[in-house]
């Protein structure tokens, strides 16, 4: 159970950040998730890339960084993926006929 420094909003959760582990990482279910993901990764220094290179995964989907962290269901012991967004689309080259 999160000591919530008095803020019964924060709570503390998992964050695997490109493979790696980081436990009891707090935060507060009441901030937009964008602010929450840019406070992490300063805590774990993960600078090398901004905010909008990382994808954020809850129970296996996307999860909209301008939403609450109480309204995406991350709740206390819940493990958040942070991944950095790979460049490029994945899609198949066709040149141009001519």
């Amino acid at each position: 159970m999160s000591d919530n420094h008095g803020n019964p909003n924060n709570i503390l959760v998992i964050f695997v950040i490109n493979g790696n582990t980081y436990n009891d990482i707090e935060i507060n279910v009441k901030a937009i998730l964008h602010s929450v993901i840019q406070k992490v990764l300063k805590q774990t220094n993960n600078l090398t890339k901004k905010i909008e290179d990382w994808r954020l995964t809850f129970n296996d989907v996307e999860i909209d960084l301008s939403t609450k962290a109480s309204d995406a269901g991350i709740i206390e012991g819940s493990i958040l993926f942070l991944d950095i967004i790979s460049p490029g689309g994945g899609g198949s080259y066709e040149p141009d006929s001519y």
